[in-house]
């Protein structure tokens, strides 16, 4: 942090040179500059950094520039062992760090560019470019709002799941509370919980019985309701008439994938007698855990049929 800030002091009282982002000469291939944030979508007070390394020499410094616009410098040097670690050979790769915060806010909404450049002293240079998207409410540009002027001042967010993961594995309840100093929502709370291991946490799938034919065969339809690895479908007698007869498994589906499940599977099922009424329910199944019960459906066998 001294090594920063003392970089940034240092740049405050050196003249640089006046750079045009209009035009450039030809890049510096053996300069790697690397944008990490803005990410694709950003709003309120955030960074624009991100890392640049040179091969011939040290790093003068990084300017930064958006739709055209020059930003001025941002300062340069802070410690990135990650870096180091992957460019050992790139001279000061253990402090190629650059950051320097800003009000996305200032951005109309939708789509803009920014372009960053990074100076060796040898007096080449080279940039890297990237497209983000900023939101703000109303014309918040030069309006910094307080949590009592949004409505939504916390938003709790039960469940939440990290990405790639098992459907079984450790969830969170999270709550994000309106930062005026950040202008957007900040993480407030983070408290993991698992809640009920044996069930995934999704929505149940939906079922319904389609139709039947005289040889016996049911076709059952359902919506996903979840990401699953596969399906069950369980079958009894229809319990309106009296006392109901206990749930037999009487097939199984795959499901398309046990993170997404786009396509509405669907299953034939075996013969059944005719002259009876018969109720249907489905499943979805993770490696170790299962949803809810779907609703229950139920189809009428005839003779005649």
């Amino acid at each position: 942090m001294r090594t920063l800030q003392a970089i940034t002091t240092v740049l405050a009282l050196v003249a640089l040179p006046q750079v045009s982002f209009a035009g450039s000469a030809l890049l510096d291939p053996e300069i790697l500059v690397v944008i990490e944030s803005p990410g694709d979508d950003i709003s309120g007070i955030s960074l624009v950094n991100g890392y640049a390394l040179s091969k011939k020499g040290a790093i003068s410094y990084v300017t930064w520039a958006v739709d055209g616009e020059d930003k001025g410098v941002a300062p340069y040097g802070g410690s990135r062992g990650d870096v180091a670690s992957v460019f050992p050979g790139y001279a000061d790769s253990d402090t190629p760090g650059f950051a320097t915060a800003w009000n996305y806010n200032h951005f109309t909404p939708g789509e803009h560019e920014i372009v960053v450049r990074a100076y060796d002293d040898q007096g080449g240079y080279n940039e890297s470019k990237k497209k983000f998207r900023t939101a703000r409410f109303g014309d918040g540009a030069d309006k910094f709002l307080t949590a009592a002027e949004i409505e939504l001042t916390t938003i709790p967010i039960a469940g939440l799941q990290l990405y790639p993961a098992d459907p079984t594995g450790d969830r969170f309840d999270v709550v994000l509370v309106w930062s005026k100093a950040a202008q957007q929502f900040v993480i407030k709370s983070i408290d993991q919980t698992c809640g009920d291991c044996t069930k995934l946490p999704y929505a149940a799938p939906t079922l319904d019985v389609v139709g039947s034919r005289g040889s016996g065969r049911v076709d059952l339809e359902w919506s996903g309701g979840s990401p699953v690895m596969a399906y069950e479908i369980e079958r009894r007698m229809d319990s309106s008439a009296g006392a109901p007869t206990p749930w037999t498994l009487v097939g199984t589906a795959s499901g398309v994938d046990p993170y997404f499940a786009e396509y509405p599977p669907a299953f034939a099922g075996p013969l059944v007698p005719a002259s009876a009424a018969y109720e249907y329910r489905v499943r979805g199944l993770g490696p170790s855990a299962k949803s809810d019960y779907s609703n229950v459906g139920s189809i009428l066998f005839l003779d005649t049929l």
